[in-house]
């Protein structure tokens, strides 16, 4: 029996096909401690058109980004990880080697628990979980500005 493989669409926000690529798109660091959830995230970023690192906790997203800092256009990082550093010092450390990184923090706790000595500056964006896909593409669709995936004319 012959099988086939199939290639995911990428979609564009509200869920239409995106159209087809002149340059390799933007490259994401995914940042997620609970496997599921980062797989999911995984998937839908993908299914959007971008390239994505994915790492288990900030030790890997370190280990990763000393491989190809330059690469990386948006960190996507959950808040609350177990390890030296939680998704805000890990930004953090990130933004002084690289300041024009796009960062977008997601939580379970909602922006007013975890807000206190705590502001989201040009280029930083936060979604409590849950949240829509729908939200997640336009979040990173606004983040990256020029560095939106490019179309063919």
């Amino acid at each position: 029996m012959e099988h086939q493989l199939m290639e995911s669409t990428p979609l564009a926000p509200g869920g239409q096909a995106a159209p087809a690529r002149e340059t390799a798109p933007p490259k994401i660091l995914l940042v997620e401690d609970e496997s599921a959830v980062r797989q999911l995230l995984k998937n839908a970023v993908l299914r959007l058109g971008y390239r994505v690192l994915a790492a288990a906790n900030s030790a890997e997203a370190l280990a990763i980004w000393q491989q190809q800092p330059t690469e990386i256009m948006l960190l996507l990082t959950d808040l609350v990880m177990p390890g030296s550093l939680n998704g805000r010092e890990l930004a953090r450390e990130l933004r002084q080697q690289q300041p024009a990184l796009k960062v977008i923090f997601i939580s379970g706790y909602s922006f007013d628990i975890i807000a206190e000595g705590f502001s989201l500056e040009t280029g930083v964006t936060f979604l409590a979980k849950p949240f829509k896909l729908s939200q997640l593409a336009d979040a990173i669709h606004d983040l990256l500005g020029a560095e939106k995936v490019r179309t063919r004319p």
